[in-house]
């Protein structure tokens, strides 16, 4: 089957980095359709069941001219809290057996969810739900244009050859102008953050022809029409924070140019729907909810068109916020497209005092601390009466952005004549993840620190700062920085009298990094220059420490380090020996999994104890992106993952494990095993089909147990998982608990994933697929409504993949496990809170260790069994009580 995928993705670039790491979604989620109905203008009183009797009203939905097919989805249902939508394919199968290349046409919709396909009739779609129709030259159909959030198209392109039977495929909608891709996600983003979750498409053919795209239950078990999401958790490109204009309030957003001009706009502010005082004039509706920025008044309740009337400039500023080159900003305006921004001559002279024909209405990015304005944003169409969504991506970001420093985004206008207004809405900022960048161009450390050094005569003394501005490394030339001015290397680089002191023997020399910490998703970059010398034995110097001299085989390079062991994890060199030229050197998710620790922290050790040719090294360009919180198992390497086998089987043709099975394998037997979630590989029952064709994955077996590596769980976590195949939920957790798992499987045992207590071994949660054997995915998610107060802090804990079912849908596959840990609750502040007496003693309020003394200087001993509130008797003697941590 034929099934293609147009991706609608913004690329994520680091701003300093000349090489592109790969970068995969988070989440990959493809549910079908949850609802469909078909409304015909031939027939406006007729349903769905009228217009297609059963059972073809289940099969397949018309793309003819004179019919609308409505298509729902019900995000919030199935996303987790907290996502973001960064991708979105919306196809269909195509089922035409008549006609070739026709044209499908979809819109997304502005539309209540409560349409109901029993009730949905043409009069009723077209008094509440966008439809429209035309009678001449033959009544034909249409939708709202003020209702249509995104168009796109699908061609119906089978082959078709008389005398032969053709099969289906899947049909791809991709984007229509003036619609773009990035409309599409950032309208399903608002129905998330803004509406009920609740998206509706419309499909209807460009002719009369019949085009026929199967529903919602096609008889050989081909999904209906099927909206494919690439989703981000909030985690993934840092803290998110969402401008909606819809409370009472701007959301502190601030007048900060206000106008004084009679008959016009005096400020920027809240136009709602549900305010008349804007005028007499309806101005456009908000992108979502009630309410979106623009000029005020809009309209003199008179008639007098204010919005377009000469004013002082006006601005409207956001919150001070921080944001990193990852990061992304979007914002929708409607109105004016005014465009011509000087920001060189705004940045010198400021903003002119008062709006003409010739000025402009938009967004810029604005520095904080300079008030210096690095980017404007107008809209591209001119007078559009449609929200147009603009993104500043990494893209732009990363040359503008720096770290550590704050901006606003200011809404500006000094525009007057037609079109000399715009809206704003629904202003998103994702303040992308933490990145840390070390160059070394202030001819500092900035905070690495010399770990060991050297004082054999005639050799270098240690790694540290070598620059073009200071001569003192010698006479020699060392070679330019990867960026000017300095870069790290071997000092002196060369003696004044000529000598070689770079290559010449020395004591181990190490320049460590500050502590980090990095997640899965994170990266790490780095440039050297010189020696490749890899010979660097991980476990002998895990062992028995770093060699205490040079010597011609050494090593040269940076290894990543464990902080709270010291374990060195891996060693990375240059590939070439002796290049006089800088290779960046990546670690992106392919190298960090399985070697990093969730919340761990780690080093950089810059390590040389190599002497002789090439002996030397330099780094410069470190590049920290410490990733997100989130820890992810795809299996698409075909491992395991650091997940491990704790229970297999020896039974006679059953399956041994549970395991991957992979596409590129055809060792899971002549049976053809589901596709992965995301390909090539997921995890299930193996053999999954004897070579023979023996039905080895519904047999009898052992218990089957596959148990993911220890991680933790705060109050606000989440863990997702996909399953697909046989929902076996027997799971008796206080029996398994009281008793062990059974050893063997039954006909009325259970396949499923369980959360365990790492400490104990206690089975906290069990989980399996709400249909039995069913052929799609399924993804299962819990949050902190699941946990209750199972979670408790400091612990860790594994899911287990169970299985121990046999017979028929007798086994079950696993995917895209993702485990977002939360955050830990914050330390208890240690002291005391109150004192007091009752009853002739003192009561202690307090947190932390309670201590006495019977002086201030004398000995102090913690008070056994104390626990706050503290109580003790008063007497005659003195005692003092501190807290410690």
């Amino acid at each position: 089957m034929n099934r293609s995928k147009f991706w609608f993705l913004s690329t994520m670039i680091a701003g300093s980095l000349a090489i592109q790491p790969e970068v995969s979604a988070q989440l990959t989620i493809s549910p079908e359709a949850e609802k469909s109905a078909v409304v015909d203008v031939i027939c406006p009183d007729c349903v769905t069941a009228d217009l297609f009797p059963s059972p073809y009203v289940e099969q397949t939905l018309p793309g003819i001219r004179e019919a609308l097919s409505y298509i729902g989805f019900d995000l919030k249902a199935i996303l987790p809290q907290g996502s973001s939508i960064s991708g979105a394919v919306l196809d269909v199968f195509d089922l035409n057996t008549e006609v070739d290349d026709q044209f499908v046409n979809v819109v997304l919709l502005d539309v209540s969810s409560d349409w109901d396909p029993e009730t949905l009739d043409f009069n009723l779609a077209k008094s509440t739900y966008g439809a429209t129709s035309e009678e001449s030259p033959s009544a034909t159909v249409g939708v709202d244009p003020a209702k249509v959030l995104w168009r796109g198209s699908a061609a119906m392109n089978l082959e078709f050859q008389p005398g032969r039977a053709t099969t289906g495929s899947r049909a791809i909608f991709e984007s229509q102008l003036p619609s773009a891709d990035s409309e599409l996600v950032a309208a399903l983003n608002a129905a998330l953050s803004e509406g009920d979750g609740y998206v509706t498409f419309v499909l209807y053919g460009e002719t009369l022809d019949d085009n026929n795209m199967v529903g919602i239950d096609y008889g050989d078990g081909e999904p209906g029409p099927t909206l494919t999401l690439q989703i981000e958790s909030g985690a993934t490109s840092g803290e998110t924070v969402v401008f909606d204009f819809d409370g009472n309030d701007s959301a502190a957003w601030t007048s900060a140019q206000s106008s004084a001009k009679e008959n016009g706009p005096t400020d920027l502010g809240i136009i709602s729907t549900e305010d008349p005082t804007v005028g007499n004039s309806v101005p456009p509706s908000p992108l979502t909810g009630t309410g979106f920025i623009g000029p005020v008044p809009f309209e003199a309740e008179d008639g007098t068109n204010t919005r377009d009337n000469a004013h002082e400039t006006l601005v409207y500023r956001s919150p001070e916020f921080e944001i990193t080159p990852n990061g992304e900003i979007s914002f929708a305006l409607i109105g004016g497209a005014k465009p011509g921004f000087d920001l060189d001559a705004i940045n010198q002279d400021g903003l002119p005092a008062e709006s003409d024909g010739n000025g402009s209405i938009g967004v810029a990015l604005r520095n904080a601390t300079t008030g210096q304005y690095l980017t404007f944003n107008a809209r591209l169409e001119n007078g559009g009466q449609a929200w147009e969504t603009i993104i500043l991506d990494e893209e732009i970001l990363g040359d503008v952005i720096e770290l550590g420093e704050s901006y606003t985004l200011d809404f500006i206008d000094y525009h007057s004549g037609g079109w000399g207004w715009a809206g704003l809405d629904n202003v998103i900022i994702k303040q992308g993840t933490p990145i840390t960048n070390y160059d070394f161009d202030d001819e500092t450390l900035q905070g690495w620190t010399i770990v060991h050094d050297s004082s054999v005569e005639n050799g270098p003394t240690q790694l540290g700062v070598i620059s073009e501005n200071e001569p003192a490394v010698g006479n020699s030339v060392p070679p330019t920085p990867l960026n000017s001015p300095a870069f790290i290397g071997p000092v002196p680089f060369e003696a004044e009298d000529g000598t070689n002191t770079r290559d010449n023997a020395h004591s181990t020399l190490v320049v460590r990094s500050p502590e980090f910490k990095i997640y899965q998703d994170g990266l790490i970059s780095f440039a050297l220059i010189g020696g490749s010398k890899p010979g660097f034995d991980i476990d002998e110097i895990n062992a028995s420490g770093l060699p205490e001299s040079s010597d011609g085989n050494g090593s040269i390079g940076v290894a990543l380090r464990k902080a709270s062991t010291g374990e060195y994890l891996n060693f990375y060199t240059r590939a070439e020996n002796g290049g006089q030229a800088w290779e960046t050197i990546i670690l992106g998710e392919n190298e960090l999994r399985g070697m990093i620790e969730f919340d761990e922290s780690y080093t950089l050790d810059f390590i040389d104890y190599h002497s002789g040719g090439w002996g030397w090294a330099g780094l410069d360009d470190v590049t920290i992106q410490e990733g997100t919180p989130v820890i992810r198992y795809d299996f698409d390497d075909e491992t395991l993952q650091g997940w491990t086998v704790v229970g297999d089987s020896s039974v006679e043709n059953g399956p041994t494990q549970l395991g991957v099975i992979s596409e590129n394998d055809p060792n899971v037997g002549d049976s053809v095993p589901p596709t992965p979630l995301n390909t090539p590989a997921f995890i299930g029952p193996v053999p999954f089909e004897a070579e023979n064709g023996s039905n080895t994955r519904d047999s009898s077996h052992s218990t089957l147990v596959l148990r993911s590596p220890e991680f933790p769980l705060h109050t606000d976590s989440e863990i997702s998982f996909a399953l697909i195949g046989g929902a076996k939920p027997g799971f008796d957790i206080d029996e398994v608990n009281a008793n062990g798992l059974p050893t063997e499987s039954a006909g009325d045992g259970s396949i499923g994933v369980a959360l365990r207590k790492a400490s104990t071994g206690e089975y906290l949660t069990f989980n399996t697929r709400s249909e039995n054997g069913g052929q799609a995915w399924e993804t299962i998610i819990l949050n902190g409504d699941d946990f209750g107060d199972m979670i408790e802090e400091g612990e860790q804990y594994t899911l287990d993949f169970i299985d121990y079912h046999s017979g028929g849908w007798g086994w079950a596959g696993m995917d895209d496990v993702i485990i977002r840990p939360g955050t830990p609750a914050p330390p208890q502040a240690v002291g005391i809170t109150d004192v007091s007496i009752q009853d002739r003693s003192i009561v202690i309020e307090y947190s932390g260790q309670l201590e006495a003394s019977q002086s201030v200087t004398g000995e102090w001993a913690p008070v056994n069994g104390a626990t706050s509130p503290y109580s003790e008797a008063i007497t005659e003697d003195s005692k003092y009580f501190r807290i410690i941590e």
